[in-house]
């Protein structure tokens, strides 16, 4: 065992506490990067553990699972979309699809957001676990948002058959 800077005692192969948020953001960066190059299929937690220069059970410890690392890549490339809501802002009902459409476009014809944004969906289309969890995060963070903001009758129904 090696010890922190506050002298208490620290297991092998973890980084010093100061580190740890770096280096979470680090693999985080890393899994985002090989998740879009590779797709889904194609990437696993030892090659975002090469590729981020850390042990493989780091990214365990962080993250979980495959499926979990890549939930939290696209949460962070998804989070543009999460601003939907304010797009809409208080429309009336007949115009919240035009609006929500409109943003979702314009998300996808900006190139700093496309890029991450077709990588997502590219794993999506190719790989059933990846598509799960895409639908999981838009049902969750995106659409319960609308739905909610919007008031819509049988919300959470709607939602479901949305995602």
């Amino acid at each position: 065992m090696s010890g922190d800077a506050d002298g208490t005692a620290r297991r092998r192969g973890r980084p010093p506490r100061t580190e740890s948020g770096d280096t979470r953001d680090r693999i985080l960066v890393t899994a985002r990067e090989e998740f879009s190059e590779r797709g889904y299929e194609k990437t696993s937690v030892r090659g975002i553990a090469k590729a981020a220069g850390v042990d493989p059970a780091l990214v365990h410890h962080y993250f979980g699972t495959k499926e979990q690392v890549f939930e939290a890549a696209i949460e962070v490339a998804f989070a543009p979309a999460l601003r939907a809501p304010e797009a809409i802002g208080d429309a009336p009902l007949d115009e919240v699809g035009e609006r929500l459409t409109r943003f979702i476009l314009g998300l996808w014809e900006n190139p700093a957001t496309r890029t991450p944004l077709l990588a997502i969906v590219r794993s999506a289309v190719n790989n059933e676990t990846a598509a799960a969890v895409f639908r999981r995060l838009i049902a969750a963070q995106l659409l319960r948002r609308v739905a909610a903001q919007v008031g819509l009758p049988d919300a959470e129904l709607r939602v479901e058959l949305a995602a």
